[in-house]
């Protein structure tokens, strides 16, 4: 076997990269320089009421990655799905998540509950009790193919839901950037080694 195959696998290993494999997680696509209500956005489709999206500062919660954030009841309870391209296997799932503050102080505590599905399948739902972004990690096991990710407004149907922000998807799991090094300092040495002994 070549001796270099050690090397350039260890370095291979380098360029790999954990890409975030939902599109516009963030909801800065579209622009805003307030709020608005969409049809649909780029990677993402509603399945009832309008999509809404806006600054984080409109809804008055702290803690969101850009300027945009999404909430989950536009006119009514939205349900907002994206359908992603993956090979089998487990991906971590990860987004931020607070209560709506602007406008709720009298509405029902449920008012900002939601529910996340994956190919259908609850996996994760809560009622939001801060206006701090909470940050939310899960394991997904993912089909060969398509697969769905929605968010769904289980709250009081009023158009004050949670507000959801910096959603991410990456394979699971990624060599941590030292234990990457380390192969390759080894995988060099190895080779090294093998070249002293000729």
């Amino acid at each position: 076997m070549n001796k270099n195959i050690y090397l350039l696998g260890a370095l291979a290993l380098c360029g790999i990269s954990n890409a975030n494999l939902v599109v516009n997680g963030g909801f800065e696509n579209p622009a805003t320089s307030n709020w608005g209500l969409f049809s649909t956005i780029t990677g993402w489709t509603s399945e009832g009421p309008k999509i809404e999206i806006g600054r984080g500062t409109v809804y008055e919660v702290t803690g969101f990655e850009a300027l945009n954030v999404m909430e989950l009841d536009s006119t009514a309870n939205a349900k907002v799905s994206q359908t992603i391209n993956l090979a089998a296997g487990q991906y971590d799932l990860s987004f931020l998540y607070a209560k709506r503050k602007n406008g709720t102080s009298n509405k029902p505590a449920n008012t900002s509950d939601f529910d996340v599905l994956w190919n259908g399948s609850s996996i994760f739902m809560t009622s939001p009790a801060s206006f701090a972004m909470t940050s939310q990690s899960l394991v997904v096991t993912a089909l060969a193919g398509e697969n769905k990710l929605t968010f769904e407004g289980k709250g009081t149907s009023d158009s004050f839901g949670a507000i959801i922000d910096d959603v991410q998807l990456n394979a699971s799991p990624v060599p941590e950037p030292a234990s990457i090094a380390a192969l390759a300092i080894g995988a060099f040495g190895l080779i090294r080694r093998r070249q002293v002994k000729k």
